[in-house]
């Protein structure tokens, strides 16, 4: 995963997700509004969702990176780059 430097403009935030957002991602998760938006039909814990995470944030050309609006977390953001290498005539 690619770290992002922190932004900041006025209200609004840009913050890269790290290992330590896990815990409060679970609790989110276990709210039962987005588990059942999500369609979870079980509780996640922090191993589990530790596991998702590493296996879907693998490799370089990732960012993840968490919006905040006021101080307040609003979105979680993922770009997976896609970089084509063209040999130049």
């Amino acid at each position: 995963m690619f770290n992002v430097k922190d932004l900041s403009n006025g209200d609004v935030e840009l913050r890269s997700y790290t290992k330590a957002n896990i815990d409060n991602t679970v609790k989110w998760l276990n709210v039962p509004a987005i588990k059942s938006a999500f369609g979870l039909t079980y509780e996640i814990d922090h191993e589990t969702h530790e596991k998702w995470l590493m296996n879907s944030l693998d490799g370089p050309m990732l960012i993840c990176v968490i919006v905040k609006y006021t101080g307040i977390p609003i979105d979680l953001y993922l770009y997976r780059f896609s970089i084509v290498v063209r040999k130049l005539l």
